[in-house]
């Protein structure tokens, strides 16, 4: 997605050696979320929780005095149901979509815009987003960050603090 500060990071997706399909300041502007504001903030935390692991993600590696790699892990979500049925929905789909691909003659491909289409129609829906993350863990702040806390509260406690909830 390429949601990076990183200058290498940005280079690549400037030289087109990535390809950023969200986040990205100067690509597929039309899909971005303004994540620079609370609600903006949010919808990317969300969307970020997608993508979650049931083990701890790979935050930075970097290579020591000693010539050790040094590697820093993030927090687990704590949802280990709700990643694997979200894991096993997009099994399903390619599974899906492989099939349909060889009962046509022609090559299918899902742009970027068709890929996201799904999630921007519920991007800003704080009680459905809240069905499915409640309870994953993020830092309160989050990315970019808000504020200076490494508070790390649940998604729906988040929501609630920002008055994205009742």
């Amino acid at each position: 997605m390429a949601s990076s500060i990183n200058k290498n990071v940005n280079h690549y997706v400037n030289h087109g050696t990535l390809n950023a399909y969200l986040f990205s300041y100067g690509q597929n502007r039309d899909m971005y979320i303004p994540n620079d504001n609370t609600c903006g903030n949010t919808a990317v935390m969300c969307f970020d929780a997608m993508f979650s692991s049931t083990a701890p993600t790979l935050m930075l590696y970097s290579l020591g005095k000693d010539g050790h790699y040094s590697f820093i892990y993030g927090k687990e979500t704590g949802e280990e149901d709700v990643i694997t049925e979200i894991q096993q929905g997009i099994l399903d789909f390619a599974e899906d979509w492989f099939k349909l691909n060889r009962q046509v003659a022609a090559k299918l491909i899902i742009t970027p815009a068709d890929a996201f289409a799904a999630y921007e129609h519920v991007a800003m829906d704080w009680p459905y987003l809240t069905s499915i993350f409640r309870d994953f863990k993020e830092y309160s702040d989050s990315i970019p960050r808000l504020g200076k806390t490494r508070d790390y509260i649940t998604l729906r406690q988040i929501m609630r603090e920002r008055g994205l909830l009742c």
